[in-house]
């Protein structure tokens, strides 16, 4: 008798937890985010997530030299599984908003595809492509980028499917509040 309960409460549990993460899903998609400069460390206040949920108020600061490029965001997969088909996203801007009061000038953005694989199958690490390198102009806090992108048909998970990402570096210390992606 207390077997049966124990698993039964157990499993609710673990829907209601299960929920709880999936809704987080909404705000912040689930794939990487790779501070180069290991600020969120020395600001913990200052998660680099917080570009990515949407709110303003939330922000991330550099305050460390990175390597190459201070972070990197992937920001979404190029298909939406619907109707039973993988049908194409339509890709339209980026945006890029840096905090109020905040002197950053000169910023360097690459938008990448990353292979998007199957890694149940395959055991190697993804590629790389770079869809553009270039320096943000920001008007009113605002730095605006076309991502050059169509996605093509597909009919199976992982052929021709991909992850759009973005890599960034700006000189100094500097803070960001939020990246879009339409």
């Amino acid at each position: 008798m207390v077997l049966p309960l124990l698993i039964l409460f157990l499993n609710g549990y673990i829907i209601l937890h299960s929920l709880r993460k999936l809704e987080q899903y909404d705000k912040i998609p689930p794939f990487n985010m790779i501070d180069y400069t290991r600020s969120g460390k020395v600001a913990p206040d200052s998660p680099l997530a917080s570009l990515l949920d949407n709110d303003l108020a939330t922000s991330w600061e550099k305050k460390s030299s990175g390597d190459e490029f201070d972070f990197e965001l992937e920001l979404s997969l190029s298909h939406v599984y619907k109707d039973g088909k993988y049908q194409p996203k339509k890709f339209g801007n980026l945006y890029i908003q840096k905090c109020p009061g905040d002197r950053l000038e000169k910023f360097t953005v690459s938008i990448f595809l990353r292979e998007a694989i199957n890694i149940d199958k395959e055991l190697r690490m993804p590629n790389d492509t770079a869809l553009a390198v270039t320096t943000a102009k920001f008007h009113d806090g605002v730095a605006r980028f076309t991502v050059p992108y169509t996605p093509k048909e597909t009919d199976q998970f992982s052929k021709n499917m991909y992850i759009v990402g973005l890599k960034g570096r700006g000189e100094g210390n500097y803070c960001l509040s939020g990246v879009k992606l339409d």
